[in-house]
């Protein structure tokens, strides 16, 4: 059924090459052959043909990097993503590092995803205390709690842990 609606940007995460999270659902193209232009007609129904899903993973290191995985509570994931996704972009380029989270249809009944980070041993140490840091400003229903002297506060004010340094 035509509703009138068509692809006419690419998806972001496709183009940077990651897998998009709302795959066949995106409401971007997922390649030159989804795209079309205002006012232009529907290209011509292709033949329906059966393709094997692929799951995209993280990247292979490449010479000189290596890989490290963190498992992540799934009700932490917001903290670590961060509004529109300004926490993790924010991570990856103040560490230099290449961080990849596990798509939650890999493995949907899991209640950790992995998050893999690739680079060099000194970007993915970085990568790695940005994302501790993240998670541990945020409580257990994934909210925000304020920092002061690197103590962690609650709602009432009173410390309820302390930063390891």
């Amino acid at each position: 059924a035509n509703n009138g609606k068509f692809k006419t940007i690419m998806c972001r995460s496709f183009s940077n090459g990651q897998p998009c999270r709302f795959g066949g659902a995106c409401h971007y193209a997922h390649g030159p052959h989804e795209l079309r232009a205002p006012g232009s007609s529907p290209p011509a129904a292709a033949p329906p043909t059966c393709q094997p899903t692929v799951i995209m993973g993280p990247p292979p290191p490449e010479p000189g990097e290596e890989a490290m995985v963190m498992e992540v509570p799934n009700e932490l994931l917001g903290a670590l993503l961060g509004t529109g996704g300004a926490r993790i972009r924010e991570i990856r380029t103040n560490s230099g590092a290449k961080v990849f989270i596990e798509p939650k249809h890999v493995n949907p009944g899991k209640r950790m995803r992995s998050v893999t980070i690739t680079g060099t041993k000194a970007c993915n140490e970085e990568a790695h205390r940005l994302i501790t840091l993240s998670l541990q400003c945020t409580d257990a229903s994934g909210v925000k709690v304020a920092q002061s002297s690197g103590v962690t506060t609650g709602l009432g004010g009173g410390p309820v842990g302390t930063q390891p340094e």
